[in-house]
């Protein structure tokens, strides 16, 4: 979302969601740069991963508002786990809480670097339940809106070494819509990365959303 457009989805959202029938994951990323999506109706929840790999990023001009809840990394089973990122990057989260949907067979991360989360409603379950949630040197602001709410979720220092770059070695051509990037291997977890085109259709950057943390040994990065 860019450019200060506002979109809404008036059901179940989800980025990243279920298997192929040949068992190969699905990947998704909402990038929120300049504009605001709502989520709201029956479902009015957002997901990041529902046994797929999902990341959504908030930038600085971006606003994600869910009637309901931001859920992270939903997984119904061993083989069918769900990777789910959450990258505030300095805009705005507002919503009624953030929870993981299955902690057995999931993986969840919150990472904040900049920006504010907002209380819908007052509630003792607002942060809780994740993996982990990072805060890193942009740091975070949490709005109670006039609500009385509770955060149980540890709020972690990232610790070891994160990504710092990733080189462009061929910047491809003919491009509508940004690629997507996935981050594996190495021996650390849980970088993603965004890709940022010029007006011609060729790669011009990869932004670093979220360093991860303990890397000694560079991951490998697919365009997909």
């Amino acid at each position: 979302i860019s450019g200060g457009a506002s979109s809404t989805m008036a059901g179940w959202t989800a980025v990243g969601r279920f298997e192929s029938d040949t068992d190969q994951e699905s990947v998704g990323l909402l990038d929120i740069r300049n504009g605001t999506l709502t989520c709201n109706g029956p479902g009015g929840a957002i997901f990041a991963a529902e046994e797929g790999i999902g990341v959504i990023n908030v930038h600085p001009a971006g606003n994600l508002v869910a009637e309901k809840s931001l859920r992270l990394g939903g997984g119904i089973a061993d083989t069918k786990p769900g990777t789910g990122t959450v990258n505030l990057l300095g805009g705005t989260i507002t919503v009624n809480n953030i929870d993981q949907t299955n902690n057995a067979f999931a993986d969840g991360t919150l990472n904040l670097d900049g920006g504010t989360i907002v209380a819908r409603l007052t509630t003792t379950t607002f942060l809780e339940g994740l993996d982990r949630a990072y805060v890193r040197s942009g740091g975070v602001t949490f709005d109670s809106n006039g609500n009385d709410i509770t955060i149980a979720q540890p709020l972690l220092e990232p610790t070891g070494d994160g990504i710092a770059t990733i080189p462009i070695l061929n910047s491809g051509s003919g491009y509508t819509g940004a690629p997507l990037l996935l981050i594996e291997g190495g021996d650390g977890t849980r970088a993603t990365a965004s890709v940022i085109l010029d007006g011609s259709g060729f790669v011009d950057a990869i932004e670093i959303t979220n360093p991860g943390t303990d890397y000694t040994v560079a991951p490998t990065v697919t365009v997909l």
